[in-house]
């Protein structure tokens, strides 16, 4: 792994079309208007977070990721819901450079885990969490398709 010099900074709105333009190469569809009421309903929620990674004054990567506890009793954790690096500046560190600086932010709240979730077909997403630590959790994920 080549170490990238990236700089961590919270998302800032000159950021916006930096996240939504990565986020739509490594998702394959473009999301602007998503993104757009994502930021507008939790710009003031002290709970979730957004980071950027930065090279050079270009946004090259983010995170976004929130605290809360979901169903089931389960206790409060840090969530990273979205997270994506530009692909060509992938495996040089910034991922991780993002992830730690998550982790302080979640460990500064309390909180002592973080979860994730990704696709079956997101499999260097899934190799990426695994070398930073992630495994199984004690939950399954079941949908049923409705016809």
């Amino acid at each position: 792994m080549i170490q990238e010099q990236c700089e961590i900074t919270r998302f800032q709105a000159a950021d916006f079309d930096g996240i939504v333009a990565i986020d739509a190469r490594t998702s394959g569809r473009e999301k602007r208007a998503f993104w757009r009421d994502f930021f507008s309903r939790n710009a003031a929620n002290p709970n979730t977070m957004c980071l950027v990674a930065k090279a050079d004054s270009e946004v090259i990567g983010y995170l976004v990721g929130e605290i809360r506890a979901y169903e089931f009793g389960q206790e409060p954790s840090g969530w990273v819901l979205s997270l994506g690096v530009v692909p060509e500046k992938g495996r040089r560190g910034c991922g991780r450079s993002l992830l730690e600086e998550f982790g302080k932010w979640v460990k500064e709240n309390g909180i002592q885990k973080i979860r994730t979730m990704v696709t079956h077909e997101q499999t260097v997403l899934h190799r990426f969490f695994r070398s930073t630590g992630f495994g199984a959790g004690p939950y399954t994920q079941l949908e049923q398709e409705l016809s």
